[in-house]
């Protein structure tokens, strides 16, 4: 298994009310990526709290029926552990 500081890729997810299927998303890139991102654009559900139980960092975007802004916030977000 390759060591978590040797990875070089991260996971960028963009939800909204996906609690019932967050956690096996994160779970299942888990082993093979150094960071993983949710852009949370607005859950009214536990999606928020269970990303971040699974070491997600979570950043808020507010819709705006746009899907190439919430793309491009979620790309602008840190991808380096600790940055």
């Amino acid at each position: 298994m390759v060591a978590k500081s040797d990875r070089l890729l991260a996971l960028v997810v963009i939800a909204r009310d996906e609690a019932a299927s967050i956690a096996a998303c994160l779970q299942s890139a888990a082993a093979v990526v150094e960071t993983m991102i949710v852009l949370d654009t607005g859950s009214r559900d536990a999606t928020v709290a269970i990303a971040e139980g699974c070491g997600a960092q979570v950043h808020h975007f507010a819709w705006c029926d746009d899907v190439a802004a919430a793309r491009n916030a979620a790309l602008a977000s840190p991808t380096r552990a600790g940055t």
